[in-house]
């Protein structure tokens, strides 16, 4: 489902008034329900990498809602920096740091087959991993 498609254009008023008529707690499973929907709808495949970074953010939240220490909340924010960092660069640069290593490789001589990362970047990475990012790290901790 693309954002201009008919299929969207159905969706998402119906998402916006189911979550009207909700409390807030069942708001936040209304759009985790319809954001999972969503992102399967475009490929299935992915949905594992959506639900370990919305996990990941979610528990790294809670337990910095519940860590006065500051060497510990230092801890967390960078557990949660390193993980979302680390997905996102593995996705937008795995392909092209194997594809250097092989040509450097063989300009010095070294016959390296050419492997492809067939990789597709997952649609919004980018968006979802800066937007984790500032909210696990607003109005929480100073580095």
């Amino acid at each position: 489902m693309l954002f201009n498609s008919v299929d969207f254009l159905v969706f998402f008023p119906v998402v916006w008034f189911i979550q009207l008529w909700m409390p807030h707690r069942a708001r936040n499973a209304v759009f985790l329900l319809a954001i999972c929907f969503f992102y399967a709808c475009w490929d299935w495949r992915y949905l594992g990498l959506v639900w370990v970074t919305i996990f990941t953010d979610y528990t790294i939240g809670r337990l910095l809602a519940h860590t006065e220490q500051e060497s510990h909340r230092k801890w967390l924010v960078t557990i949660s920096c390193v993980i979302g960092l680390g997905i996102l660069g593995f996705f937008k640069y795995a392909g092209f740091l194997a594809e250097s290593t092989a040509l450097g490789l063989r300009s010095l001589g070294f016959d390296v087959p050419l492997w492809q990362l067939r990789i597709v970047l997952p649609i919004g990475i980018s968006f979802h991993t800066i937007q984790s990012l500032s909210s696990s790290t607003s109005n929480r901790i100073t580095l």
